[in-house]
């Protein structure tokens, strides 16, 4: 059967090719798909540390914006009337730079908005 169909088959192949070293060099074909999956592996693993980052982000912007929430009263009578907010906020309510800064981008409005979601909810 083999002999009178093409069932078994070879095939040379050269597998030249530049590894995670940088440098080219002949290698074995589990050679190849161990380093692939070397680079695959750190490139999910800095994928993923990247989106955990932004997540962590994001989580520390809106632990600032519950603190506003729940002082808004306040955090509204200071952005109106103190000259520099941003540093009365940093020094009433502990938060960061970020923090503040991601408060005051907020319009009054979205921060009146708030309030009125509060009283309703």
């Amino acid at each position: 059967l083999f002999a009178s169909t093409d069932l078994e088959r070879s095939a040379r192949v050269n597998l030249n090719i530049i590894g995670m070293d940088g440098r080219p060099g002949v290698k074995a074909l589990n050679r190849i798909l161990s380093e692939w999956l070397e680079f695959r592996k750190a490139t999910v693993r800095r994928r993923l540390e990247y989106r955990l980052e932004q997540v962590q982000a994001r989580l520390h912007i809106l632990d600032g914006l519950l603190i506003a929430f729940l002082n808004i009263d306040e955090v509204i009578a200071i952005i109106r009337h103190e000259d520099e907010p941003k540093a009365e906020l940093i020094k009433r309510f502990g938060l960061t730079d970020i923090q503040a800064e991601a408060i005051l981008n907020l319009r009054l409005r979205q921060l009146a908005k708030l309030e009125e979601m509060k009283i309703r909810g």
